[in-house]
């Protein structure tokens, strides 16, 4: 496989395999594997990995079209999110995956930044031959948002103003500055984003986006149980009906127990993991929704 990153690199035959920086020409076939995967993600979030960090977008490309892909978002402070790892249902069981991931890797490690990800069960056993290890598991639910769910009267709309204690509100409770994301985020989705005002400041905040498959709740970061489910009707007063999905953090009882209620259905489970000997993991029991495996 040929590397751009090297200088005397070449491919065994013309066509070959190509490591390179994902392209904004590459996302229609970024979105194929995403397809064949049966993921969730858009054009708009590809966009947002090639927005923050251009350099962490790592894509294989063969015989003109890719066939895999990783991302890679430095968060301020201590870690940074591995994202987007997929191979062409093809090209598999090749040491694509293990390229792409590994470039991933190190982009976050050159810095002194932690690799943190969201591992799916099949590609648990790469990330554990590389060091990782299990933070906690999560379990994504999907189904129809229930009908008769009514905003809480200490819930409102975000506005712009409430940015700067909402980006602290999350760094304390995420492990990690993600301001820059969750403002991408919430461009993306207007009117998906709440907030839970107590006197003096916030409690919490809920906000969702538009995917290929269903409506994404989260993040979903509350300082306490009441503030959350508030957050959670609030968001779903104006969902009725709609497919949604929600990543839910199994270490966190009242999230799990949130999430039951609303009747949807198991799809998957999740894998947080980290490398190395210790993670700056924040306050999990304060997250009731992650953003995204693809974002943390």
């Amino acid at each position: 496989m040929r590397d751009q990153w090297q200088k005397d690199g070449e491919s065994d035959s013309p066509g070959g395999p190509v490591l390179r920086l994902l392209r904004e020409s590459d996302l229609a076939g970024a979105m194929a594997l995403k397809e064949a995967a049966g993921w969730n993600q858009t054009e708009e979030d590809w966009r947002i990995f090639l927005k923050l960090a251009p350099e962490g977008c790592i894509a294989i490309e063969a015989n003109g079209r890719i066939i895999a892909t990783s991302t890679a978002l430095p968060y301020e402070g201590a870690f940074g999110w591995i994202g987007m790892v997929l191979v062409h249902p093809e090209e598999r069981r090749k040491g694509l995956g293990s390229a792409v991931f590994r470039r991933a890797e190190n982009f976050l490690e050159k810095p002194g930044l932690v690799p943190a990800l969201d591992a799916t069960p099949l590609g648990e056993s790469l990330y554990v031959r590389s060091g990782f290890r299990e933070l906690y598991r999560l379990e994504r639910r999907v189904g129809a948002a229930p009908v008769g769910c009514k905003a809480h009267p200490r819930c409102r709309p975000l506005r712009d103003s409430d940015l700067a204690a909402l980006f602290q509100l999350d760094r304390r409770c995420f492990g990690a500055g993600r301001q820059k994301l969750l403002a991408e985020l919430f461009r993306q989705a207007p009117g998906l984003s709440f907030v839970y005002e107590r006197p003096g400041g916030l409690e919490g905040y809920i906000s969702g986006r538009r995917g290929s498959r269903f409506l994404q709740l989260g993040p979903w970061v509350a300082e306490s149980p009441a503030a959350a489910a508030a957050l959670l009707d609030t968001a779903l007063a104006g969902l009725a009906g709609r497919l949604i999905g929600i990543d839910i953090p199994l270490i966190n009882p009242e999230a799990v127990e949130l999430a039951r209620r609303l009747h949807l259905a198991a799809e998957r489970e999740l894998i947080r993991m980290f490398k190395g000997e210790s993670f700056p993991a924040g306050q999990p029991a304060k997250i009731f929704g992650i953003a995204g495996p693809e974002f943390g």
